[in-house]
């Protein structure tokens, strides 16, 4: 078997070469257009939230309580109902629900979940009344500055801050 000189094998492991380095830069930016979809979905799921719970406050004048930070979409605030947060498999919702089953984040990142807190009147102060509360938060994280600047971000009864 004859042997193929080096010289002449070097324009096709350039062309190799930059054959690798284009796919790499084609995973690259599939990769951030994953992220920036990602993105999109989690802006639409939360505004979807803020109108299940827009809905709950016009028939109750309050929103559901939850004087500790809750995880949305999993345990026993899968659904928002009459009684407020439920779980998906509760037959509580027999009223009313507000809403679909509430998505629970997408779990890629640390914290990458919607965590859900009532306040008081003063938007700060975690509100403990069963009767209901003024107003909430909504905290959930962003992977690109697409939208909003990457990070956390807070959804509140007032918009995305």
């Amino acid at each position: 078997m004859a042997r193929i000189p080096f010289r002449k094998l070097l324009p096709h492991i350039a062309l190799l070469i930059a054959a690798l380095i284009l796919l790499g830069g084609l995973l690259l930016l599939a990769s951030g257009e994953q992220k920036k979809t990602r993105d999109i979905v989690r802006v639409q799921e939360v505004l979807g939230i803020r109108s299940s719970l827009r809905m709950y406050y016009i028939d109750h004048a309050a929103y559901p309580a939850a004087p500790i930070s809750i995880l949305l979409g999993v345990g026993d605030s899968a659904r928002i109902c009459d009684r407020g947060f439920v779980a998906k498999s509760s037959d509580s919702c027999a009223k009313k629900a507000y809403g679909q089953e509430l998505p629970s984040g997408h779990h890629l990142l640390p914290d990458d979940e919607y965590a859900y807190v009532s306040l008081t009147d003063n938007g700060i102060d975690a509100c403990t009344s069963p009767a209901g509360c003024p107003h909430f938060a909504i905290q959930f994280l962003l992977e690109t500055d697409m939208l909003y600047p990457r990070g956390a971000h807070v959804l509140t009864d007032q918009g995305i801050k």
